[in-house]
């Protein structure tokens, strides 16, 4: 019999404001418990509005951890926890309980728990606070998002152009991008039907669903394989130091002129 995934979730968000980031929190927690997971949901501020966490404390196999109640952190029992106060509760928590998988947003954060190597090839990692054009993307940021990139079971991205984006200027990201569409979109974005299978939550419970039945980690069995590099194809050939894009792509607009396995063609624009 399969065992139960357990998960821990942790975004550098409030869950005392309404707004997107917050409610993406809540229906990670949902998806989660949907898919048959333990899940625990680190709080990041002492709550005062409950119109958030009520619903996810009624649900099976969900916690709520409140380390300002819970005392988890040293002094004031009234401030946010920092990307290092956070990253030390998580590591206190997977020591007393440990987790299959740790769901983090914020790339602050995430850089911390990566620094800190507690959870490398458990973390999955939804990042929208990154360089997201070519003009954006300095060395600098490539060598940190390779970092996070390798250190991740999971890297959830919120549009496949940004999926695309990451496989071609972070190598190490290849093969681990998930599509996650934001749960509360832009005013434009198309809305898919609920409970169809575009919906955000049904696509997180299935990418769930595929970790259990196919686990990449096991906490008792130690660290997990690292992913296997892809073969180097003209798609990631040597840069060309006249051009200022990625390797493989003319220009340095950031766009891959569908060369990209996954990448939709270019768009004709009008002259």
């Amino acid at each position: 019999m399969t065992r139960t995934l357990r998960a821990l979730v942790y975004g550098d968000v409030d869950l005392n404001l309404i707004d997107g980031s917050a409610v993406w929190a809540q229906s990670t927690v949902q998806a989660l418990s949907r898919a048959g997971c333990d899940a625990r949901l680190l709080l990041k501020s002492p709550i005062r509005t409950a119109r958030l966490t009520d619903p996810l404390a009624e649900l099976p196999r969900v916690t709520l951890v409140r380390p300002h109640e819970e005392r988890l952190l040293p002094g004031p029992a009234d401030r946010p926890m920092s990307p290092v106060q956070a990253s030390q509760v998580l590591t206190r928590l997977d020591d007393e309980d440990p987790c299959d998988l740790l769901v983090l947003r914020g790339r602050r954060l995430v850089t911390r728990v990566v620094a800190d190597g507690m959870f490398d090839g458990r973390i999955w990692a939804y990042l929208t606070d990154i360089p997201q054009s070519a003009a954006e993307m300095t060395e600098t940021a490539r060598a940190e998002l390779g970092r996070i990139a390798e250190a991740s079971q999971r890297l959830l991205c919120q549009t496949e152009e940004l999926r695309c984006f990451l496989e071609t200027w972070v190598p190490e990201a290849y093969g681990k991008c998930v599509l996650s569409p934001p749960a509360v979109p832009e005013p434009g974005f198309p809305m898919p039907e609920r409970d169809a299978p575009h919906d955000p939550a049904a696509r997180l419970h299935r990418q769930v669903r595929t970790a259990l039945e196919h686990p990449a980690h096991d906490p008792a069995a130690g660290a997990a394989r690292p992913a296997r590099r892809p073969r180097r194809t003209a798609h990631r050939r040597r840069q060309d130091p006249r051009r200022s894009g990625p390797p493989g792509l003319p220009g340095g607009d950031g766009a891959c002129a569908g060369r990209h396995p996954r990448c939709p063609p270019p768009r004709r624009t009008a002259p």
